[in-house]
């Protein structure tokens, strides 16, 4: 069967519509690719075109040789007893704003309608940074999504976890799918996202996940968050110091 939003997905790369207690579910599907015959006459590059997913995926490895859709993890990283992750540091200067613009974008807006799943693709930018012969930054929100494969290993026939975009948020955070994605939670032991607040406290913070995303103005300071608000509500975005520590969500293809 093809998967459809609201499939469990499991770690030996199949899905079904209704949980499989035999099988590890590893994340719920949020958005399908519908159009496979389109795909398959098309070169990579114009099929993207499609869904804005710029990523350099393998396509080889990937079922049937192309991109079904979209997955979101059960649970939030965890790394020992903590929950939040910076987006960004110098490790010489833990505290300083002397970031850089690590061209993660663009995400729809009022003057670009078009939606970017450049989730992946933002990942390759930063891994490429990171690769750099002057490079002193880290990226430990980006990290703990590598890190999540001890938590829930995912399939070599998919693109690995990595952290959402703006726009692969605005689709999980939508109220109708978010609450759909939180009955399938429910069936298969995933978590909900934490009610979030605003703010820069501690409390704050513990609340809210970062996306991969910076803000479209170019702000070499600040990258995307999202929060959600209520059980009723979609999710709200804003964007703040990459220098703190927010929650992470991972997400991947497949």
């Amino acid at each position: 069967e093809d998967p459809e939003v609201g499939s469990f997905y499991y770690d030996d790369g199949t899905w079904s519509r209704n949980l499989n207690k035999n099988k590890n579910c590893i994340g719920i599907v949020f958005d399908v690719i519908e159009n496979k015959e389109w795909w398959n006459e098309n070169s990579q590059t114009e099929a993207f075109k499609q869904v804005n997913d710029d990523g350099d995926y393998d396509l080889k490895e990937f079922k049937d040789g192309f991109v079904h859709g979209y997955v979101v993890a059960l649970k939030d990283v965890q790394d020992g007893d903590s929950y939040q992750f910076a987006w960004m540091r110098d490790p010489k200067k833990p505290t300083s704003a002397n970031m850089i613009v690590c061209k993660t974008g663009p995400y729809s807006s009022s003057k670009d309608p078009k939606i970017y799943y450049n989730g992946y693709s933002n990942l390759a930018k930063i891994e490429s940074i990171k690769k750099g012969e002057d490079n002193i930054y880290e990226f430990p929100a980006f990290d703990a999504c590598r890190t999540y494969n001890e938590t829930a290993k995912a399939p070599d026939c998919s693109s690995g976890w990595y952290l959402p975009s703006y726009d692969q948020y605005k689709c999980i955070g939508g109220y109708t799918l978010k609450n759909l994605i939180y009955e399938k939670f429910g069936v298969c032991g995933g978590e909900q996202f934490q009610l979030g607040r605003t703010g820069t406290n501690s409390t704050a913070l513990n609340t809210q996940y970062w996306t991969s995303s910076e803000p479209n103005s170019g702000s070499p300071s600040n990258a995307n968050f999202v929060y959600f608000s209520n059980s009723t509500t979609s999710c709200t975005f804003s964007s703040n110091q990459k220098t703190y520590a927010r929650r992470v969500r991972t997400i991947l293809t497949f």
